[in-house]
């Protein structure tokens, strides 16, 4: 065998598979499943012919696709040699113009040699398949690795810190996860739809496409960044970014935009100025970037491209709570209001999510037929003999399959996975009827979920067929990676399932094996290999478990507990805590579980379940507690530069006590139990915190109950002048408000730090309206300002609490007051929107002072907020249009010169409507403001 790569071979192949494909023409029924194996050859070996064979590939490539492309031709001699058997050469015709074909011979069919050129053909696709899947990859790789070589290279070292510290954040990895499990030529439909192309090509589209459970949006989203990173990788006036969301893994909101601030920064030759100034401004003070800050530093970077791609994957595992999906949502429509950003979006079709996108393109994510019979087909060799011997069940398979999934590769994949406990062919086709019978039930969603829901309980019905070691692994593996708190590594479950009650050390023999902590889970679990994080294979087989813990794992937590502290407790932290940075790196590396046990060993608690002797055991040994709470401290400052600060891990902890840490939610019993042992309830720690403002700030009330029947101080500071009252109010705990309420001697206290009141913070906290209540009862000062010269009212209007508004105009708060930066409350309101507020806000404002009323009505904060309504009701209330106020940077302005300025044409078109005075001097060119001048109606278009 030659190893010298040669083109001309690898066309050979090429054409000698094109005509064994016009010799199963009239081919008999037998030779059908051959025939569609060449055809699939074929359709593998023209997506390598793609690639300019002599300069694209590398001597190993060329290597290793010269091997396959010998045993090809040998495997296609075959069957040449076998289709020779079964036809002759018969003459058609007279001369001179007789031709010559080939006709199939009446012989008895003999399967045995088909079936095994079959499997050869099968084998040699998916090498090939394969062969293009890494070379496109690598392709990729290389030209990103290039391009970003070129980047680095014109970058300083100062600038690759400030990248570092925007984000640890990895969406890249994933993106090379997802390309890496894409079965080579799926999903890439999307690509030639018309609503694609249109929106690749419209500056500041949008594309929503939804589809349900198991469609494969994330494979189709990670397709389009791979798609738009190849065709514009190297057109540096293009950024690609992406965002996906996993049930699994909560980003707060600043950190999802330093990301997407990262990604598009890493896309400048020349770096933003920008993001270097945000940088300065906070890294000297430990601090990170504000929501608006991060805010303007994107909308600032993304303006500087022509063309900006974002692609965002399942928004609606994007969580809800603290209206955070519609944070989310809102800023990227900011960004795309730049008009240079496309928004790609994926989602199930939520009703809610809907309603968002409702007037913007919609695609259906739907897996093709095609798709998914690629993808069976990909994964046949995977199935028992019985099935790999028989061609006729492979052509069963592939068909129902392809049919019964209905556009869900998850559900193809479960049943793939249910066909390898079969061992007989009866047992395959009592399986496939069960697939097609469930497949033609009722159509819509709630039936698809109900398929998958289905698949799901037969699954975990196989797995509890296993043999018990077996079945019992599959069990823990189940049960930790959906109990777990947070996303774990393959090495932290390790740990976690050789772990016993009543270890002192890790048994490395004890670990199991990742590949059979995958296997017993039957298709369940998946190991990402880029993050090297074990997983469940969709968020539906997390709804599953979150639906049917109690039936498979009713004692999970109190498991888990178990597990974490007796890690905790192991001898070798008997040392307590490390000393220097790279000690504590590494206690990690040696105890992979160590810092997920002791931030969550709490998290699953639960009074009751009989574990709080090993919950006091643990926290009474000093050494031990003290180094768990290094390892948690540390684990919580992850976002603060973890690894760019020397001593990261010494900052945090010193003087946090046992009663410090059962100030919480949940760990009331513990707390009892401590102060019934002898702990004196008021120790404090390195911030002079006692555990009354440890639960004050945690929201325990029956902590803050328990702490102060033992005599607990309820007036204590802290170092930054915070007392157990202003940390409840300022934390939103209302409870603990009321609790410590009556044991407070100074309500009107004020923090170092801002010069806030408690009723300031419940204002801008959105406390409960009876709290603010009880507050205002026991003589909290409506009217007291913090720093900024800021009131409850500013700052309950500036949040939208219409009720903690309402309720504080009825104890005569100031509504005129303006703050440092000369903002009102009513002007707070306006700048965020809130046209309920305004309303409450503007007949106290009157009432105060009619006859200066319009002075104290500016319109500039509905002009910036780009508010029509409000400013139309400000503007018929007799507000004066043309009163310079300050904006958000607090630099007087003219309402009509910033609508012209940022291009606000229904704003501008309003305020002239109204009579605004178009004799400003805007430091913009005369045409733009001459066409604002001849505007008579704000509907008239340009």
């Amino acid at each position: 065998m030659s190893f010298g790569f040669s083109v001309g071979d690898f066309l050979a192949v090429i054409e000698l598979v094109s005509k064994l494909r016009k010799r199963f023409v009239n081919a008999p029924v037998e030779f059908k499943s051959l025939s569609d194996e060449v055809k699939h050859l074929s359709v593998a070996l023209q997506n390598i012919n793609d690639f300019d064979l002599d300069d694209d590939l590398n001597d190993k490539q060329k290597k290793r696709l010269n091997a396959n492309t010998e045993a090809c031709r040998e495997t296609l001699d075959s069957l040449s040699t076998l289709l020779d058997q079964y036809q002759e050469i018969e003459t058609v015709g007279s001369r001179p113009i007789s031709r010559r074909r080939q006709v199939w011979k009446r012989l008895k069919w003999d399967p045995a040699p088909a079936q095994d050129i079959q499997r050869q053909l099968q084998s040699r696709i998916e090498s090939f398949n394969l062969f293009f899947g890494s070379l496109n990859a690598e392709m990729n790789i290389s030209q990103n690795a290039t391009l970003e070589k070129i980047h680095q290279s014109q970058r300083t070292q100062e600038e690759e810190k400030v990248l570092q510290w925007l984000t640890d954040v990895d969406f890249g990895a994933k993106q090379t996860d997802y390309i890496r499990r894409r079965q080579p030529g799926t999903s890439e439909w999307i690509l030639q739809t018309a609503e694609f192309k249109h929106w690749v090509d419209t500056p500041g589209a949008l594309l929503f496409c939804h589809g349900i459970p198991g469609a494969g949006k994330t494979i189709t989203a990670a397709v389009v960044v791979d798609y738009l990173a190849t065709r514009f990788g190297n057109d540096e006036s293009v950024a690609t970014a992406c965002i996906y969301f996993n049930f699994r893994e909560v980003y707060r909101h600043e950190e999802l935009f330093m990301n997407l601030l990262m990604q598009l920064t890493s896309r400048k030759t020349e770096f933003p100025e920008r993001v270097k100034d945000l940088h300065r401004q906070h890294k000297d003070r430990a601090t990170r970037p504000l929501g608006w800050e991060i805010s303007e530093a994107n909308r600032s970077v993304a303006a500087t491209f022509p063309k900006v791609f974002i692609v965002v994957d399942a928004l609606d595992e994007c969580p809800e709570g603290k209206d955070y999906r519609n944070m989310v949502v809102d800023e990227l429509l900011k960004l795309r209001a730049t008009k240079s950003v496309n928004l790609f979006i994926t989602s199930r079709p939520s009703p809610d999510i809907l309603e968002i996108f409702s007037g913007e393109v919609h695609i259906e994510i739907q897996a093709t037929k095609e798709d998914i019979e690629v993808y069976v087909h990909s994964n046949l060799k995977l199935l028992p003999r019985v099935i790999q011997r028989s061609s006729d069940l492979q052509q069963e398979i592939t068909s129902l399959i392809s049919n019964a999934a209905e556009g869900m590769f998850l559900l193809a994949q479960l049943y793939l996975q249910a066909l390898e406990c079969a061992v007989t062919a009866r047992e395959v086709r009592t399986l496939l009827a069960q697939f097609q019978r469930q497949s033609s039930l009722q159509p819509g969603e709630d039936r698809k979920l109900e398929m998958l829901s289905k698949a799901y309980d037969d699954t975990m019905g196989r797995i509890q067929q296993l043999p018990q070691s077996r079945r019992q692994l599959a069990l823990d593996v189940l049960m930790w990676i959906t109990s777990a708190q947070q996303p774990l590594t393959v090495s932290q479950l390790q740990n976690a399932l050789a772990v016993e009650e009543g270890d002192t050390e890790i048994d490395d023999e004890s670990l199991p094996d990742v590949q059979d902590m995958v296997t017993v889970c039957s298709g369940l679990v998946t190991v990402d290999q880029e993050t090297d994080i074990i997983r469940l294979v969709h968020y539906t087989t997390q709804e599953y478990f979150k639906g049917a813990w109690r039936r498979w794992f009713p004692h999970a937590q109190s498991q888990l507990t178990v597990v974490c502290l007796t890690y905790l407790l192991f001898d070798t932290f008997r040392t307590g805590i490390c000393i220097t940075d790279e000690e504590y790196e590494s206690r990690l590396e040696s105890y992979p579980l160590y810092e997920y046990a002791a931030n969550h060993w709490q998290s699953h608690y639960r009074p009751g379940e009989g574990n709080d002797e090993h919950v006091l055991e643990f926290l009474c040994d000093e050494p031990r507690f003290t180094a768990s709470i290094q390892a948690s401290m540390t684990f919580e400052a992850e976002g603060f530069d973890r690894y760019d600060r020397d001593e990261y891990s010494q900052r945090h902890f010193y003087g946090t006590t046992s009663l410090h840490y059962a100030a919480k939610p949940g760990l009331e019993p513990i707390l009892l139990r401590l102060l019934e042992n002898g702990h004196p309830p008021d120790p404090r720690d390195i911030h002079w915190r006692t555990p009354l403002i440890c639960a004050a700030h945690n929201g325990s009330a029956e902590g803050a109950h328990i702490l102060l029947e033992r005599g607990a101080d309820a007036n204590a500071k802290d170092g930054t002048g915070n007392t157990p009252l202003l940390w409840a109010a300022r934390c939103g705990n209302a409870d603990v408000v009321a609790q410590l309420l009556p044991k407070a001697n100074n309500v009107n206290a004020k923090d170092y730090e801002f010069g806030r009141t408690a009723l300031i913070w419940a204002a801008n906290n959105g406390l409960e309206e009876g709290a603010v209540r009880l507050l205002l009862k026991h003589g909290a000062d409506v009217d007291a300002l913090d720093d900024d010269n800021r009131s409850a009212l500013s700052w309950a209007a500036e949040n939208g609490n219409a009720s903690i508004v309402e309720l504080l105009l009825g104890h005569k708060a100031d509504a005129t007051a303006p703050d440092d930066n000369g903002h009102t409350p009513l002007a707070h309101a306006a700048f965020k929107c809130h046209e309920d507020i305004v309303r409450l806000l503007l007949p106290a404002i009157r009432c105060t002072n009619n006859e200066g009323f319009s002075a104290q009505i500016p319109v500039l904060p509905a002009v910036v907020g780009n508010s029509l309504s409000i400013l139309q009701y400000l503007l018929n209330e007799g507000a004066d249009l043309d009163l310079s106020y300050p904006d958000l940077k607090g630099t007087p302005r003219a309402p009509l010169a910033w609508a012209v300025q940022h291009g606000n044409e229904a704003i501008a078109g309003l305020l002239l409507a109204h009579g605004a005075d178009v004799n400003f001097k805007p430091n913009y060119d005369d045409e733009t403001f001459r066409r604002y001048q001849l505007r008579l109606d704000y509907d008239d278009k340009w």
